[in-house]
């Protein structure tokens, strides 16, 4: 008998069943702080919750990722299924959910502790129905997803990992998502510093502000194909002390991301030149800082994985959303192991302080889960060890 007959008949009515503890338990992980590189307590509570579900060697590593076992029978592929732990809000924040009818409000509620939940849903269902799978589950809930944390938790992972998997399924994103391509991205703090001095008394003196308002006026008249698309953005700038004080210093944060690596270095070369011909002279001195990059990465939309995922949502009913994005399925994409980021959840609002999760799409985003496992474990080839 297939995993994929074992699982319609018997993991789904489990999952059925356990509803209300599925909420429960996203409720839980996101009411516990997990700010960017401040991942630590959520960590601590999910290396105990990974315990509690059963799952073996159960462990944390260097950075903070969360790491489980559910061992295969032998024979089928392994796969690498993650989540993310971190959330984009700051410390001092308030985790704590409110519920408000089917939905729950909440940082981070949908993006990503939905994600977190319905992956632990799925060992959990998988041992209430006592389905046991040919290949191992390596099952992970990472940290350095969001804002700066370039990657790190998935970098890790895939160092440790990497070449011991077949595929790899990230849990992440909207309910039918299934994203493929990796949008790449390189962010870079630019910071200008002059002598400064008072606004009249030094009037005439380089301003670092004057200089970086030039610097982003020529940045942002900058041209970048739609095809294929490139984006930029000034995120965040800071600097001065007063208002009648010119200003010795100023500094920008600055997102770049394209599909293609290529137009991706060039608006990357256009930035460095900006900065460096308004950066010149004896009292001023430019400094660009790289604060990360993701990698571009992909497979086809006709890879087997790929399909797999996509006929997974299918067969619980629902859609199939493609379309890039930047997740932590680039590490692996970019290192041509094959990855597919799937949404198992549906809200709204994600990164703002009205975030919420709808309650009803957990178990239809753990059984589409189940399904893309199933599926994988039937069909898709074990190379690795």
């Amino acid at each position: 008998m297939s995993i994929e007959t074992d699982v319609r008949s018997r993991a789904f009515p489990a999952v059925d069943k356990m509803a209300d503890a599925l909420l429960d338990q996203t409720i839980a992980i996101a009411a516990v702080p997990a700010s960017p590189y401040g991942e630590q307590e959520r960590g601590a509570f999910l290396l105990q919750r990974f315990r509690e579900v059963g799952l073996a060697d159960v462990q944390q590593d260097e950075v903070g990722n969360v790491i489980g076992l559910r061992k295969g029978t032998g024979g089928g592929p392994r796969i690498l299924l993650a989540a993310h732990m971190d959330t984009v809000y700051p410390k001092g924040t308030d985790f704590t959910p409110r519920r408000d009818g089917s939905r729950v409000h909440g940082p981070g509620i949908r993006d990503n502790s939905a994600g977190v939940g319905v992956l632990l849903g799925m060992v959990q269902a998988l041992d209430a129905a006592g389905i046991q799978t040919p290949g191992d589950l390596v099952v992970c809930s990472n940290v350095g997803e969001e804002g700066l944390g370039n990657l790190r938790g998935m970098r890790a992972l895939m160092e440790a990992w990497g070449s011991r998997c077949d595929a790899v399924l990230v849990v992440d994103g909207d309910l039918s998502g299934v994203v493929h391509a990796g949008i790449g991205s390189t962010r870079l703090r630019v910071k200008i510093t002059t002598p400064g001095g008072h606004s009249y008394g030094n009037f005439g003196a380089p301003n670092a502000i004057h200089i970086m308002g030039r610097i982003i006026a020529d940045f942002s008249a900058l041209r970048v194909p739609e095809r294929p698309r490139t984006t930029y953005n000034v995120g965040t700038i800071a600097g001065g002390i007063s208002v009648n004080s010119i200003a010795a210093s100023c500094e920008a944060v600055i997102d770049m991301r394209s599909v293609e690596m290529g137009p991706l270095e060039a608006v990357e070369a256009s930035l460095r030149e900006i900065v460096a011909r308004h950066g010149r002279g004896a009292d001023v001195k430019a400094d660009i800082e790289v604060l990360g990059r993701r990698p571009v990465g992909s497979i086809p939309a006709d890879h087997p994985l790929v399909k797999l995922v996509a006929e997974a949502h299918r067969a619980v009913g629902l859609p199939v959303r493609s379309e890039p994005s930047s997740t932590d399925a680039n590490i692996p994409l970019a290192m041509g192991i094959p990855a597919v980021c799937t949404g198992a959840s549906q809200g709204g609002a994600v990164h703002s302080p009205t975030e919420y999760l709808d309650a009803d799409s957990l178990v239809p985003g753990a059984k589409s889960l189940l399904m893309a496992v199933a599926l994988v474990q039937d069909r898709f080839p074990a190379k690795k060890g």
